[in-house]
């Protein structure tokens, strides 16, 4: 009977530490404080965007674009990139050599992520308005890449501006 109690006693442990840890690691990104702002004619987002629990090794890197699209319409924001340390001089080198490899200049780059730091940044971005955004949706583009392998998701974080 006192091996049942304390086989009880473990596996309820280790069920209290599997929902810490998936809880922990259920957001490594999150984008809160998201305010979306009009000015005369230019639309202005402030976020807050945090990176958790997430290492990025040497040679890989990951890329979050935001973008406000509507339809065929699409405005593409500043991404933010995280990067190991090779990876960084490797695309930094393509750039040199080949120009700009996005059509968009990183709003921040981050090397060397390692997973028990936490990454916070308070995005801004403004593009000119125009009457399409009012229907317009903010999307994030995530794009982790390995050694030439690419793996990409979308999402949308919300489905209306003006909301």
């Amino acid at each position: 009977m006192k091996r049942y109690y304390i086989y009880i006693i473990i596996t309820l442990f280790w069920v209290v530490v599997a929902t810490a840890t998936a809880q922990q690691e259920a957001e490594p990104i999150r984008i809160t404080d998201v305010v979306f702002k009009i000015d005369d004619d230019s639309l202005q987002l402030n976020c807050r965007i945090q990176l958790t629990g997430i290492e990025i090794k040497t040679y890989q890197s990951l890329e979050l674009a935001l973008a406000i699209e509507a339809g065929e319409k699409k405005a593409l924001l500043p991404p933010i990139v995280y990067a190991g340390r090779l990876r960084h001089r490797y695309d930094e080198r393509r750039r040199n050599l080949y120009g700009q490899i996005n059509a968009l200049k990183p709003y921040q780059v981050y090397t060397t992520v390692r997973k028990e730091n936490v990454y916070t940044l308070d995005y801004q971005a403004k593009i000119p308005y125009g009457h399409w955004l009012d229907q317009a949706a903010l999307t994030l583009q995530q794009t982790f890449e390995s050694n030439g392998y690419v793996m990409k998701d979308k999402q949308v974080l919300s489905d209306n501006l003006r909301n």
